[in-house]
């Protein structure tokens, strides 16, 4: 069957889920933490098996800070999605997300900043007043440790709480990410999983079209620097001034395992070359990705990505395949992508060449995506497309 064909039974297969989203697909997607947080109120409603495969390599605000101070890999994208995933059902650990996604003041004086973090690890702020007491137990434990094993020179302005949360966590469990991830998602009853690519502390280094070199995810999203300039040429990860190589960044076997037995995998709408290729790049996942045989799918942005200087659609789709082709070692006779989604009312840089997606096998499935207010992919429309089509 078709993933069209898949769109016209919605209705009953939707309604099926919701009635038992524990038992709902394993959809994986590889993505950072922002673009889907209003999307994953909707995803948990019909699955709480989903996966969601986030980058280490922020180097801005508050996971910068940490980074310095810890070498390690940047845990804001983890805790934005885990947060996202957060049961508003489960009213005790919603009341935990919400003081989790607050963050310290920027201004006040680093003294006076640090006056306030230690009065979390006293159960003594006043953002904790909603908290079950084991909730409280887990936060200030947490952060008497990350006070404990931070440095008088730590930069607490603008610090998120829930960074430092997790990062305690992260320590107490000896720097492996993925246990520190799942002692934070019980906290807020996250409904799905959540694991960083890689448990390293690299960097993004973009090579444009003009010659210049950009390292630094921050200084490449356009968000809180200039945006880039040029077409991108090529995206590799780096680490103290030196390009790392794909065989030295190989995924653990447990990542590995959640690619290859997804029911479905997406490359769902965010910044393209930070957020969903730099998750391709690490040894492991192109062969992973190919090794199942599930559908793969890729929802293009509508909004403006400054990543996307030059690019149209077509290129897109091309670059997503190519970093998955030129990563593989063994592609085990499988697939990259199967698909595309797209909403036929809505402008896509360089319009859709249907003939030649269809050329490279790909089917284009069509679908009411487009919020015409903000001229973005809606999340409860993309959301209840995805889940209609999934295995």
């Amino acid at each position: 069957m078709s993933l069209t064909e898949r769109l016209l039974a919605a209705d009953e297969r939707l309604e099926r889920l919701a009635a038992a989203p524990q038992d709902g697909p394993r959809i994986l997607f590889f993505s950072g933490g922002t673009a889907l947080r209003e999307a994953c109120a909707e995803l948990i409603k019909y699955t709480w098996n989903s996966v969601h495969i986030v980058t280490p390599f922020d180097s801005g605000g508050s996971s910068a800070e940490l980074r310095r101070e810890f070498d390690m890999p940047a845990v804001g994208d983890a805790r934005n999605r885990i947060l996202a995933l957060a049961d508003p059902k489960e009213t005790q650990a919603f009341a935990a997300a919400e003081f989790l996604a607050s963050r310290l003041p920027r201004e006040g004086g680093n003294e006076a900043l640090r006056e306030l973090a230690t009065q979390i690890a006293r159960g003594a702020h006043p953002g904790m007043s909603g908290l079950s007491e084991s909730t409280a137990a887990v936060i200030k434990d947490s952060m008497t440790l990350f006070l404990d094993s931070c440095s008088e020179r730590f930069n607490f302005s603008g610090a998120s709480i829930g960074n430092m949360v997790l990062t305690a966590m992260y320590l107490r469990h000896e720097r492996a990410t993925a246990p520190a991830i799942d002692e934070f998602s019980a906290l807020v009853a996250a409904r799905g999983t959540v694991r960083m690519v890689l448990d390293a502390p690299l960097d993004l280094k973009v090579h444009l079209e003009d010659g210049k070199t950009v390292v630094g995810q921050h200084r490449i999203t356009g968000k809180t620097e200039a945006p880039i300039s040029s077409r991108v040429s090529h995206l590799r990860l780096h680490r103290d001034g030196v390009t790392v190589a794909r065989r030295e960044t190989r995924i653990e076997g447990e990542v590995r395992a959640l690619i290859t037995d997804a029911d479905m995998i997406c490359y769902p709408v965010g910044s393209f070359f930070s957020s969903i290729v730099a998750n391709l790049l690490p040894g492991g996942v192109p062969d992973s990705v190919a090794a199942n045989a599930c559908p793969k799918v890729f929802v293009p942005n509508l909004g403006l990505d400054p990543e996307l200087v030059g690019m149209s659609l077509t290129d897109q789709v091309n670059a997503l395949i190519e970093y998955l082709r030129n990563g593989a070692i063994v592609r085990a006779g499988g697939t990259y992508l199967d698909g595309v989604i797209i909403d036929p009312e809505a402008h896509y840089p360089g319009d859709v060449d249907c003939a030649y997606l269809e050329s490279l096998g790909l089917e284009i499935v069509e679908a009411p995506l487009l919020d015409r207010e903000q001229g973005l992919v809606a999340a409860v429309p993309l959301i209840r497309t995805l889940m209609a089509i999934s295995c």
